[in-house]
């Protein structure tokens, strides 16, 4: 009797020694190795998916900052043919664009009648330097429907009509077909007409191409009628290069809702344009380029004109006399190398063709260059 309870006694014994060294072994398991130094090792994690890269660069999505009527054409056509009326947008993106993917079935356009066409010819004139890709003129071609007539026929596609006002207007004057109907175009009912053909909005109804290979697309914008003032689009922080204010300090570039041109002399012009440093002062640029000036400005240049006064003006009187037109683009260059950070400009400097003069204009400046920071030692 003795000895079976022995046995019972040791094998309980040994049924808790191994429960006991299970438990240990089960315990050591969880807890992390240790070093020589008694500090634990961390186990590594396992990396995240789409984890954010720390102070990733900015960078704005593409958009339309302005869509800008010019005047429209006057009215082509006759009672026979039907009536064509052609308006031309400019509309300025925040980038610039690839001219390869500029194509006019790129855009659709919204008229006041409703009606929707899409452009003649789009073109990234005429800022189209290699640093100035952020325009685009569409050229617009509207069929006017007569008052007197329910329907007019439609414009035949292959038709320029930018080629068709002096087509036959004095060679044949008793042929009413080959005139301008300038007493329809006078007429109340025929303003009203024309006026249902002005063109609404933009759509991108198709994909357009950064110079960086963004893609753009599904953008929209209002058109601002021609009756309203030119504005400031943009206004952007450039690197001086050979191309543009060689020798300058800094170059602040101003994108304008249309071409640009002003009646002021060109000290007059960089006398009411102030721009404010970093360092707190309120300076004017020493030299603007790109700046056409009409006949009127070139003549009431004085004697006291600076010698980057005067290269400014022989390069604006080449350019308005020549073949090139006026662009929307116009360079302050700077001789100050603190960074400018606001834009000034007076009211009345820059006018478009046939578009009211620029009010008093304030803009906060946006660099395009990156900005780096240097990293602390250690």
């Amino acid at each position: 009797m003795a000895t079976r309870t022995l046995r019972k006694t040791r094998s309980s014994q040994t049924v808790k020694s191994t429960l006991t060294a299970l438990l240990l072994l089960t315990a050591a398991a969880c807890v992390p190795s240790t070093g020589s130094s008694g500090t634990q090792t961390p186990r590594p994690r396992p990396a995240r998916t789409g984890a954010a890269t720390p102070n990733p660069p900015a960078s704005a999505a593409p958009a339309i900052l302005s869509a800008q009527l010019a005047r429209p054409g006057p009215l082509h056509g006759a009672r026979e043919d039907g009536y064509t009326v052609t308006y031309r947008v400019y509309l300025v993106f925040n980038t610039e664009l690839a001219p390869a993917s500029l194509w006019p079935d790129r855009f659709l356009v919204m008229l006041e009648n409703g009606a929707r066409l899409e452009p003649m010819r789009a073109s990234l004139a005429p800022a189209s330097e290699r640093d100035e890709q952020r325009t685009v003129a569409l050229d617009i071609v509207a069929s006017v429907t007569p008052p007197d007539r329910e329907h007019a026929r439609e414009p035949k596609p292959e038709a320029q009509p930018e080629a068709q006002p002096e087509a036959q207007p004095e060679a044949q004057p008793e042929d009413p077909s080959a005139t301008k109907p300038e007493a329809e175009e006078n007429d109340p009912a025929w303003a009203a007409a024309i006026a249902e053909t002005r063109p609404r909005a933009i759509t991108l109804s198709g994909a357009l191409h950064s110079e960086t290979g963004v893609i753009i697309k599904e953008l929209s914008s209002a058109v601002t009628p021609a009756d309203r003032p030119v504005q400031l689009a943009a206004a952007l922080q450039l690197p001086v290069d050979d191309t543009r204010c060689p020798g300058a300090a800094q170059v602040i570039r101003t994108y304008w809702t249309t071409p640009v041109t002003t009646t002021s002399p060109v000290a007059a012009v960089r006398g009411a344009i102030w721009l404010t440093t970093r360092d707190g002062r309120r300076v004017n640029p020493a030299r603007l380029d790109d700046l056409p000036q009409t006949a009127e400005a070139s003549t009431e240049t004085s004697t006291e004109t600076s010698t980057d006064d005067t290269e400014t003006l022989k390069k604006a009187v080449a350019l308005v006399s020549g073949d090139t037109p006026a662009d929307n683009v116009v360079d302050l260059c700077l001789a100050e190398s603190s960074p400018a950070l606001q834009l000034e400009i007076a009211a009345g400097l820059f006018r478009g063709a046939g578009i009211p003069a620029n009010p008093m204009i304030t803009h906060t400046l946006m660099s395009v260059a990156p900005v780096t920071t240097p990293r602390p030692p250690g």
